[in-house]
């Protein structure tokens, strides 16, 4: 009689197992299905791209180190003057104001530098680094050249109030950030823009094309951004 409670008692304990094991397994089958349905693995492959998107224009791929933005840096120009000498010997221009607010505080970070704006156009790190450090940028106002480089600066609501003819392509547009330019000269392939160095401030300058004369036209013209002794602030090329 013992023998049949033990083969009783083994069997219920085989079969309570051996449901408790299929119920387990049924539970976590479920839990990795997630997914299996076509239309919520396109949902999930469409919001893994959305996201490694985002992640590409915010951050190289691997980890490098970047000594400065590739796409904008251009040769200096193999003569230049000591900025003495320009200052004495260039042409002096006249200031040609589009925008001037000396009370202009520069923003830490503007909401179209975000990764979800425009594809993330304009949230790419090491880009936003480059510009950071600047104060002086110079363009020439093509639509999608201006277009960038008003959402590079952060100034796309301020750039809405400035007093220039965006179709006049032979034109330079200057912004310098945090002073305020007293003088402009130029000589050769070099434009000293002299300024009083503050740490609020945004102008916008226009520089008719013809006012440049570079000695090499097959180099870029170096805009250097100076205090009024005469020591180099920053600088901006362009060709």
């Amino acid at each position: 009689m013992r023998s049949y409670k033990k083969l009783f008692y083994l069997v219920a304990t085989c079969f309570i197992t051996t449901f408790v094991l299929l119920f387990s397994y049924s539970n976590i089958n479920k839990a990795f299905s997630y997914g299996t349905d076509e239309s919520k693995n396109e949902n999930i492959y469409k919001e893994y791209k959305k996201c490694k998107n985002r992640l590409n224009s915010l951050e190289p791929e691997k980890p490098i180190d970047i000594e400065s933005w590739p796409i904008y840096e251009l040769s200096f120009p193999t003569n230049i003057q000591p900025i003495s000498e320009v200052m004495e010997k260039g042409k002096e221009l006249s200031l040609q104001f589009a925008y001037n607010d000396l009370n202009w505080k520069r923003p830490a970070y503007k909401s179209y530098w975000h990764s979800s704006p425009d594809g993330g156009r304009w949230s790419y790190v090491p880009q936003r680094v480059h510009y950071s450090y600047h104060r002086i940028f110079v363009t020439v106002p093509t639509a999608s050249i201006y277009y960038d480089f008003e959402h590079n600066l952060g100034i796309a609501e301020e750039s809405r109030n400035f007093n220039f003819d965006y179709t006049n392509i032979h034109q330079f547009v200057l912004v310098a950030m945090q002073s305020n330019v007293k003088k402009i000269v130029t000589l050769g392939n070099q434009v000293v823009v002299v300024v009083e160095p503050r740490r609020t401030g945004l102008q916008a300058l226009i520089i008719p094309e013809s006012m440049i004369q570079p000695s090499n036209k097959e180099e870029a013209t170096i805009f250097q951004m100076v205090t009024p002794d005469g020591y180099e602030i920053d600088y901006s090329l362009i060709k």
